[in-house]
């Protein structure tokens, strides 16, 4: 690592929502080249602006972590 960024492979291995193994999400590898995809589009094309910056987050955690709270602007410069 370097200037505290992850590598690539480092980024992969931390990865769990995936699962490991044998249980291994067959739909992984889908998954992770939309979002390779999507979210360079979504962040080069438009702008995000926390509606409340002070505001805290809430999770819940219960078999699945849900969190509340995150309002967001987005517009198209």
């Amino acid at each position: 690592m370097t200037s505290g960024l992850i590598s690539g492979d480092a980024l992969l291995t931390a990865v769990i929502q995936f699962g490991g193994g044998s249980h291994l999400c067959i739909g992984r590898n889908l998954a992770l080249l939309e979002i390779n995809k999507v979210v360079p589009r979504l962040l080069r094309d438009y702008r995000f602006e926390l509606a409340r910056p002070g505001r805290p987050l809430k999770a819940n955690a219960s078999f699945f972590v849900v969190q509340s709270g995150l309002e967001v602007y987005i517009t198209k410069p």
